[in-house]
């Protein structure tokens, strides 16, 4: 906080001159202004082993029912208004406000997401995976609880856990699970290289997240961040890949909105684009660079994600849910030609694993 520097700093000097004392009141009163509010965070309570990466609501408030009515079109609740759960106690204390989550246009065809939301609204099980990295799995992420509570960090600060919260309030009848399997330091490449091993036991997911524009950005040696074509030929073979190994799984593309990203962001764009995969754009929201800031950014912008996707997945409830769960899009032609991606190949059903590490790594 820019007052505890400038107080650290005077004290240093043994002194507040007249010039200094008025520019610590000001940048105080901006804190205090800024800086969220603890009193309205409920304590969780971790569980190992469990979905949602363990992460149980002790207590909620403010709870609204949420779409209870089977096959209903209800509009659903729209961020900042529905119970934010553990994550936030009161309107009052939700700091980011709409000025930041209202929810732009829905970018891609929607008519997967709709299908998930329509089990949900018929109360049965309903299954997200997210992939990407240590920003997606919560790296750096810290958010105050209320005095005598716990401190939400890494995954249960993570925007998956706020969306799951979302899914909760809005469907409470639904047994809802968002697993986020996220990995520090994962690249598109990594991730690919150990897809089918990922996703053997997760036949019954209905929806994956893809996450990964922060470590394409940052994790490829210096040679092959340069090259995009590189990076949106394995981008590709990782959407074909997943759709050849779970054939009726939506694949839902986030594009974070990190600073740096330009260059790889085109990579993944175009391939969302040309397959018309539902995408929410933080990279081309404006303003959202400059919230995001460093590459693990704090939980305020973890909230913005997990609101606007909220807010986008509304949105795309009103325009598709009459015309019932049509499941997702065929992808159809690839975007790079059939021997380009041909270089690009992964084991998709593995007979054997080796895990480094562990009493019996061989299996």
């Amino acid at each position: 906080c820019l007052a505890q520097s400038m107080l650290a700093w005077a004290s240093s000097c043994l002194s507040l001159s007249l010039f200094t004392l008025p520019l610590f009141v000001f940048a105080w009163a901006i804190c205090r202004a800024v800086l969220p509010s603890t009193a309205g965070v409920h304590e969780i309570r971790v569980v190992p082993g469990t979905p949602l990466a363990g992460v149980e609501a002790v207590e909620t408030l403010d709870n609204k029912k949420g779409n209870t009515a089977k096959d209903s079109c209800t509009p659903l609740p729209v961020p900042p208004d529905y119970d934010h759960g553990l994550f936030m106690g009161t309107k009052r204390s939700y700091v980011i406000g709409k000025k930041h989550v209202e929810p732009p246009s829905p970018l891609g065809d929607y008519r997967g997401v709709s299908s998930l939301l329509h089990k949900l609204v018929a109360g049965n099980r309903g299954k997200v995976l997210v992939f990407g990295g240590s920003m997606t799995e919560g790296g750096g992420c810290s958010q105050p609880a209320a005095r005598g509570g716990k401190v939400l960090l890494e995954r249960a600060c993570a925007w998956p856990a706020r969306l799951c919260q979302w899914l909760r309030a809005a469907f409470p009848t639904a047994e809802v699970t968002v697993q986020n399997m996220a990995q520090h330091g994962i690249s598109t490449y990594v991730l690919f290289a150990q897809l089918g091993l990922l996703l053997e036991s997760h036949g019954d997911a209905d929806l994956i997240i893809i996450d990964t524009l922060t470590n394409d950005a940052w994790a490829w040696a210096p040679e092959e961040r340069r090259s995009s074509n590189r990076i949106s030929l394995v981008y590709e073979a990782f959407i074909r890949s997943v759709r050849d190994i779970l054939p009726s799984v939506e694949i839902f593309v986030l594009l974070a909105g990190c600073g740096s990203c330009g260059q790889q962001w085109s990579a993944q764009s175009k391939i969302a684009r040309h397959y018309d995969l539902p995408t929410l754009d933080f990279y081309s929201m404006e303003g959202m660079p400059r919230l995001w800031g460093r590459v693990h950014p704090p939980w305020q912008v973890h909230s913005v994600i997990a609101d606007t996707i909220a807010g986008v997945w509304a949105q795309s409830w009103e325009t598709n849910c009459s015309k019932g769960p049509l499941g997702p899009l065929p992808l159809g032609k690839s975007y790079w030609p059939a021997t380009d991606l041909a270089g690009h190949t992964t084991c998709k059903e593995p007979l054997s694993v080796y895990v480094a590490g562990t009493p019996n790594p061989t299996r």
